[in-house]
């Protein structure tokens, strides 16, 4: 099958850091039970009180609906619902203190986020990729109402990842459901698009994904139920488990594929051809470095260093490219002249 975006995929590699940092947040300060259904709700009152009414008709749903999200965001403590004072039939629905504390911290995890990242591949990199997501944020007809819960107002954040990558998806579940493939929920479609045309282990995509493979076996098992996905020992290490997609697993991938192709035409449109490309090269070396950082971060994947003779893993890979190219050709022949004298390991000579 052709290759899937690798735009996207370095983008999709970016949000996942941004979400993982601000779920850690969140959960930190005790900010649970908010489901991306909740995000147009809160887009809508994030600037001032608004009847139940207008919010339905601005978010297309029914007034029910509507009322069913404010109840339940009600109850969290994020929104208090009161009577207009100029029509006593109307419900007005706003933010409470909490519901402005959580988009304030937020931002602040956005703003962190630029922080680190500006340390890692340097600070005109990242105003770069601000820039270029601000213009395809509006150019693609994005809102923040079509975001994640907590999008910071402001549209030159590092949040506005999110908005895209949320759109990609978006844009993938309707290829898949025009394909008969509407069972997939968006979990699903990370992992399929994680495995590939040529599969992969468990312990690859846990890593990849950056959760635990107890969740990932979850995941494989669900497919294997729909009929996406099948599983095999390891021909190599038979305590490892390889997945690869059925017939039916191809047949959505190559939905994917169009659909992330589609999108990629729309969005060369946008920022022209030069400046997509230059996007491209400035996610995938912060993709890069955000997979170095990883190896050593306390909520990452650890490389597997213990066996002599066998292929350094994919994160060794990227750190010895980053090291290389952080360090220079030079530098980098001297740090590995080091790390092979006996006296660099601890307890050699």
């Amino acid at each position: 099958m052709p290759r899937r975006t690798s735009t996207l995929e370095h983008l999709r590699a970016v949000t996942r850091d941004v979400q993982l940092r601000l779920a850690e947040t969140l959960t930190a300060s005790g900010d649970t039970g908010l489901g991306p259904s909740f995000a147009p709700f809160l887009g809508r009152v994030r600037d001032g009180a608004l009847p139940i009414g207008r919010i339905a008709s601005e978010l297309g749903s029914s007034p029910q609906a509507a009322s069913r999200t404010a109840r339940a965001l009600e109850e969290l403590g994020y929104v208090a619902r009161t009577t207009s004072t100029t029509d006593g039939r109307a419900k007005l629905v706003a933010l409470t203190a909490r519901g402005h504390a959580l988009l304030e911290r937020a931002h602040g995890t956005f703003t962190a986020c630029e922080r680190s990242y500006a340390l890692l591949v340097g600070r005109a990199r990242v105003e770069r990729i601000l820039r270029d997501l601000e213009v395809l944020h509006f150019g693609l007809g994005l809102t923040p109402e079509t975001g994640p819960v907590v999008h910071a107002p402001a549209p030159r954040s590092i949040g506005t990842c999110v908005l895209v990558t949320l759109h990609a998806t978006r844009q993938e579940q309707q290829a898949l459901s025009a394909h008969g493939h509407s069972a997939l929920r968006r979990s699903h479609q990370e992992l399929l698009r994680t495995v590939g045309s040529r599969g992969g282990r468990v312990s690859e995509a846990a890593r990849t994904l950056r959760i635990s493979r107890q969740a990932v076996s979850a995941m494989v098992q669900d497919l294997e139920q729909l009929g996406y996905l099948r599983r095999r020992p390891d021909a190599i290490d038979r305590r490892a488990v390889v997945v690869s997609p059925t017939g039916r697993g191809m047949s959505a991938l190559r939905a994917m594929d169009a659909a992330a192709r589609r999108l990629e035409e729309d969005a060369r449109a946008v920022l022209g051809t030069a400046r997509w490309a230059r996007l491209e090269r400035d996610l995938a070396g912060l993709d890069e470095a955000l997979a170095v950082t990883a190896v050593s971060a306390e909520r990452g994947p650890r490389p597997d260093l213990g066996v002599t003779g066998q292929a350094p893993s994919l994160d060794l890979r990227r750190l010895a490219v980053w090291l290389r190219k952080r360090l220079g050709a030079a530098d980098a022949a001297q740090l590995a002249a080091l790390l092979a004298e006996p006296s660099a390991v601890p307890g050699g000579g």
